[in-house]
């Protein structure tokens, strides 16, 4: 019979800190919303599950958009209001996505 030494096992503790998804908001990797500001630009590629997750006003927009069909190409588009500051708006993303 084989004896391997195993490592000790280690114990995860759980944090109540809020995840870090700030990677996948610089990256755009896997993003599914486009939030486009008035003034033009491209937008900022954003993640349905996070934006949903962390404010209520997002799961409400998101939820409106996805029922009323505006999905397209599995990316849901929402436009910001008309004073929107895209600049802004790239700070509170990054407060949402728990990259401070």
């Amino acid at each position: 019979m084989l004896h391997a030494e195993l490592a000790p096992v280690q114990r995860v503790v759980h944090s109540d800190a809020p995840p870090d998804f700030s990677g996948f908001l610089s990256s755009g990797q896997f993003s599914d919303v486009l939030l486009v500001c008035p003034g033009g630009g491209a937008g900022i590629e954003a993640h349905r599950i996070v934006l949903a997750s962390q404010s209520e006003i997002f799961r409400t927009e998101l939820g409106d958009a996805w029922s009323s069909g505006a999905e397209k190409g599995g990316r849901v588009e929402l436009k910001m209001a008309e004073d929107a500051d895209e600049e802004i708006l790239r700070h509170m993303l990054c407060w949402l996505y728990g990259g401070g």
